[in-house]
């Protein structure tokens, strides 16, 4: 839950697979390219990083108000702030 409401829509699974690495890393900086890596293996990396980037604006859209809550420095690591999230694996 994000600020004790599910996250929006999504329009891919992708994204909605990017969230649940970020969540389980819940605070921690990862790192895009891994990402990336992580959920389009297949793909070349400069495209891999483009999906990374669209799926990021979508989850932003999905998060609404909690947009704030996914962290980054430019093209730098990205984090889920811990603060207004609950995880439940975490919790686990």
């Amino acid at each position: 839950l994000v600020q004790g409401r599910p996250p929006g829509k999504l329009r891919s699974r992708k994204g909605a697979w990017l969230l649940a690495l970020l969540a389980l890393r819940l605070g921690k900086p990862v790192d895009r390219l891994w990402l990336a890596g992580q959920l389009w293996p297949e793909s070349p990396e400069s495209d891999a990083l483009y999906s990374l980037r669209r799926s990021l604006s979508d989850l932003r859209g999905a998060l609404g108000p909690a947009a704030a809550l996914l962290q980054s420095s430019g093209a730098g690591p990205l984090r889920l702030d811990p603060a207004g999230c609950w995880v439940d694996a975490i919790a686990f």
